[in-house]
């Protein structure tokens, strides 16, 4: 026969089921506030948030969501996910759910979605399965996205800018080597005239003073002495023709190649300039690319040009060296310097035309041209050019 428990024990057991009901309360309240709390923050959250189960249902879809499509829950909760996709991208986009309902964990990729308005907003969407206690049974999906459209926008307005430049580049260095071209072609058009016309006619001209002197009697030594200081004079003029001429277009460079070519042109200037210059050069093989061999011709020739009528320097460094398949030019100078911005800020100047055509020069050759000078520091100038 079972002993019925005592009035004492039954009261301690009453108490302790008490006590365990009230830590039940306590625990149902706190997963109460545990489960208001995670509403509230997928809710409220900024992050647009949507879940969908296996039927690819919509099961939540909170405030952000709603901020970005302009639907309410109410109006989406309960229908298919794909009413959120406009509808020429309806199938891209439902593969991309089925891949995730499939139990891929996907990161960043993009879906388009529907506003109430008919708008599309690009959305950068990172999404995951939940599973049951099973850890095997699936059962919903969620992601949250963010709003990439200005982002997008923003990307193809760059991406139309830059192909916009690209093609005002291009434009800009077919007009470039056309007006190279077409200064070279002047070059030697105004050389070949100096030589074979006004060359000529001085030439014929001198021999008919000689003649003429020669046929004076000693009576007119006044004359004569005329007729010789005429002469002279037209002799001069012949080699400032020929001066002229060779600027325009060097024979040396033509027939002995760039170095040569180089110092005779900075010989003329330490002539010309009364200062020193110091070339050095290294690598370069006699002969190259005619066309990189003018160019770089061209280049020393303007740079000397501007020394000569502005920097006021007493010593120049022109470096041409032939290094890892690059030639690289250097000319720096002890002068005056000059103000960058003002000098390529004068629309049409001379400085500024100069500046142009060697940093074009050196674009068509595919290199890089670079210039620093300030006032009363001198200036250097750089281009570095593929072999």
């Amino acid at each position: 026969m079972t002993k019925k428990p005592a009035y004492e024990e039954l009261e301690q057991k009453v108490k302790e089921l008490e006590k365990e009901a009230a830590d039940y309360r306590q625990t149902v309240e706190a997963l109460r506030k545990t489960l208001d709390y995670l509403e509230n923050l997928l809710n409220y959250a900024n992050t647009p948030i949507i879940a969908w189960d296996p039927d690819c249902i919509i099961r939540r879809f909170n405030r952000a969501f709603e901020h970005l499509t302009g639907r309410k829950a109410s109006e989406v909760l309960g229908t298919c996910i794909d009413t959120l996709f406009p509808e020429d991208q309806r199938d891209q986009a439902m593969a991309h759910i089925v891949r995730i309902n499939s139990g891929e964990r996907r990161e960043a990729f993009e879906i388009p979605v529907l506003g109430a308005d008919e708008t599309v907003r690009t959305v950068l969407w990172n999404s995951t399965i939940l599973y049951a206690q099973d850890g095997k049974t699936a059962v919903a999906a969620i992601a949250q996205g963010q709003d990439i459209t200005e982002r997008k926008e923003a990307q193809a307005a760059l991406e139309n800018l830059n192909r916009e430049l690209i093609k005002e580049s291009e434009e800009r260095k077919r007009l470039s080597k056309r007006l190279i071209e077409l200064l070279e072609k002047d070059r030697q058009r105004i050389a070949r005239e100096l030589h074979d016309h006004v060359g000529q006619t001085l030439t014929t001209l001198k021999m008919d003073l000689e003649m003429i002197r020669r046929g004076i009697g000693p009576i007119d030594s006044s004359l004569k002495e005329r007729v010789k200081n005429a002469t002279d004079k037209v002799i001069q003029s012949i080699k400032e023709i020929k001066d002229v001429a060779q600027g325009l277009r060097p024979s040396i460079l033509d027939n002995l190649g760039l170095v040569p070519a180089v110092r005779a042109l900075l010989d003329e200037f330490k002539h010309l300039m009364d200062i020193e210059i110091h070339f050095f050069t290294q690598g370069l093989p006699e002969r190259f690319e005619p066309k990189k061999e003018l160019a770089i011709y061209r280049i020393i020739q303007e740079a000397m040009t501007n020394i000569l009528k502005h920097a006021k320097a007493t010593e120049v460094f022109v470096n041409l060296v032939k290094n890892n398949g690059m030639i690289s030019l250097s000319i720096e100078d002890d002068g005056i310097g000059f103000d960058q911005k003002k000098v390529t800020a004068v629309p049409g100047g001379r400085d500024r035309m100069g500046l142009m055509i060697i940093r074009e020069r050196v674009i068509q050759l595919g290199g890089e041209f670079s210039i620093e000078s300030r006032i009363g520091g001198g200036t250097h100038l750089l281009a570095e050019i593929p072999f």
